[in-house]
């Protein structure tokens, strides 16, 4: 018998009475689980990314990416259906992934590219349970950052040997500001105000974009940092007006590569004694400013104050001041800032009169 002859017959039995076909009602949880995760990280695509921006909230192409990146490790779940993924898989895989010598952060970040997605999922009633709900994050033991001393700051703007002048003043203006190498990277000329700059993100996955926090945020700039960077500016050979970047690249919309400010840091320091191996012994990279910047402003400021220019929102108890911008705050903040580096800049100052 055909399909064809199949369905006629059916169709008169149904006539008379004697069946009663009722159409099978597919469970949305009944879909491949790892397509579901792939599609689910696809920044373009995704029903939860346009959810998620449509509704003002930050995600980033990065971080889809970076999620979808960490998908090889849920491999072993190819093939089987959402549904019937269960609790003691997920721990099961958490422990392959400790075995596997995964840092702890790593194997956190690694665990929500599976269970935020599961999460969701259960939200829009795609599956009855999720097996992730009951799972505990592995606590993280962060190795500390290093900074320098001061007085290696104070050698390392008078004395060391910079072979990249843009990578020594992206690495002045993080020390004198506390920001982030995105952020550096995403100034762009109307940033520059009389005393301050208005901060903004760089990534070379999602462009310039609002900081990390999602909130564009004001820092003190003191004059000697700001004619450092007009002058930069200057230099800048791509006639974008406003929209020129201060530390620029080959092409006028986009920055220079964030590699470079790292590299020309490293190099510096070697120049005044501390090696390669030294500087990652002592965990000191780019971000290492951002930790010496407000270690040494917190010394005349109080930290609600800080936090504002900052962009440091993670301590509850200062989750109330997070992004909001107060003129007295920014104000307190210039002033520590110029009390916190005046002998950095005082130093530079003379060593630049000597090498005239």
């Amino acid at each position: 018998m055909t399909q064809k002859e199949a369905e006629q017959a059916i169709k008169i039995l149904e006539s008379r009475g004697l069946v009663n076909v009722q159409p099978i009602e597919k469970n949305p949880g009944d879909v491949e689980f790892l397509s579901f995760l792939e599609n689910f990280w696809n920044y373009e695509k995704s029903t939860y990314v346009k959810d998620r921006l449509v509704h003002k909230k930050s995600l980033t192409k990065k971080h889809c990416y970076d999620m979808k990146h960490r998908l090889v490790h849920w491999e072993g779940f190819r093939g089987r259906m959402m549904s019937s993924i269960t609790e003691l898989e997920l721990k099961q895989l958490c422990v392959q992934l400790s075995d596997k010598g995964l840092a702890d952060a790593s194997i956190n970040k690694t665990m929500l590219a599976g269970t935020t997605p599961l999460k969701w999922a259960k939200k829009n009633k795609m599956i009855a349970s999720n097996p992730a709900e009951s799972l505990e994050r592995i606590s993280e033991t962060n190795e500390e950052r290093g900074i320098l001393t001061d007085e290696e700051v104070q050698r390392l703007f008078s004395e060391a040997v910079w072979k990249d002048e843009m990578a020594r003043v992206a690495n002045i203006l993080a020390c004198t500001t506390g920001l982030r190498l995105g952020e550096c990277l995403g100034i762009q000329k109307a940033n520059i105000k009389e005393s301050s700059l208005e901060v903004w993100n760089w990534t070379e996955m999602d462009g310039r974009k609002k900081p990390k926090n999602n909130k564009i945020r004001i820092v003190p700039l003191m004059k000697e940092i700001r004619d450092e960077l007009l002058e930069l500016l200057k230099k800048n050979p791509h006639d974008s007006g406003d929209t020129n970047y201060v530390f620029y690249g080959p092409e006028p919309d986009k920055p220079a590569l964030g590699d470079s400010m790292l590299n020309g840091l490293v190099s510096a320091l070697e120049s005044i004694g501390i090696s390669d191996n030294q500087r990652k012994e002592r965990n000191i990279d780019f971000h290492s400013w951002r930790h010496y910047y407000t270690s040494n402003v917190c010394l005349y400021v109080d930290e609600k104050k800080l936090k504002t220019v900052t962009g440091h929102n993670s301590s509850a108890v200062f989750n109330v001041y997070a992004g909001h911008k107060k003129e007295v705050d920014v104000l307190a903040v210039a002033t520590a800032t110029k009390k916190a580096f005046v002998k950095i800049l005082k130093r530079e100052k003379e060593m630049a009169k000597v090498s005239a």
